[in-house]
């Protein structure tokens, strides 16, 4: 016998609640997470848990201080990339990850597998030169400041800097400030400075929109040496000028 007109409704609003059950889940918009929206990664710097915070400096160095303020261990920035900073451990032997997409800080010990340590619940800051606006690097517009990259003076990375040390000159220093190489400026566009290196024939891109320092031997294709953590724009560097 076929189903009753009365069955066939009361199959049709169960499948109805059923899927009005799991609609939400696949349609609910994600909701904005404070400190995260709205700041690249590249401009994180400082991240809060429930047992205090991370706070990094100028020069790719984090330092981790419990609720009362008071600073616990000293890390140095490895990279950033996927929503996730890593941060190395020196006095332990240890590597941290800042998980910004898991909202969670996991922490591995020398030789050891990462667990979860803390809960992230905030996440905020912005570097000079990286301000948000149209990209991590540039603060967007066309106004002054280090929107632009001929008003940098000097770039930080985890091992050390590269500095204009007068008109097109520039020179990369190691993380004791002493002199690597030296460069001349070829060009600038919109987001990015091309160094010449005359003594290795090669070319070195500071692209600060992306937030990478590439390097390309001859005439092959760049390759990422180091991530940006700061920027400083001109005459703000004593000694150097733009």
């Amino acid at each position: 016998m076929g189903k009753s007109v009365h069955q066939v409704g009361q199959w049709r609003v169960l499948m109805a609640v059923a899927l009005l059950a799991v609609a939400p889940a696949a349609t609910r918009p994600a909701s904005a997470q404070p400190g995260f929206a709205g700041a690249p990664i590249m401009a994180i710097t400082r991240v809060e848990h429930d047992g205090g915070s991370f706070e990094a400096g100028r020069r790719g160095e984090w330092t981790e201080y419990d609720r009362s303020g008071r600073a616990k261990f000293q890390f140095r920035e490895e990279s950033r990339n996927r929503g996730v900073i890593r941060l190395y451990d020196p006095s332990r032997g240890g590597r941290l990850e800042i998980d910004l997409a898991g909202r969670v800080i996991r922490y591995a010990g020398r030789g050891a597998n990462f667990s979860t340590i803390y809960r992230i619940t905030n996440a905020t800051g912005a570097r000079p030169g990286f301000g948000g606006g149209s990209g991590p690097g540039f603060n967007g517009g066309g106004g002054g400041g280090i929107n632009r990259p001929g008003a940098v003076s000097a770039v930080y990375h985890a091992r050390g800097s590269f500095v204009r040390t007068g008109g097109r000159n520039w020179a990369e220093l190691d993380g004791n400030g002493r002199q690597k190489y030296r460069f001349v400026e070829e060009r600038q566009d919109r987001s990015s400075i091309v160094l010449f290196d005359r003594s290795r024939n090669g070319r070195l891109q500071i692209d600060l929109i992306a937030g990478r320092i590439r390097y390309a031997s001859g005439g092959g294709r760049y390759n990422d040496v180091y991530t940006i953590t700061s920027v400083e724009p001109g005459g703000g560097r004593p000694g150097f000028r733009p």
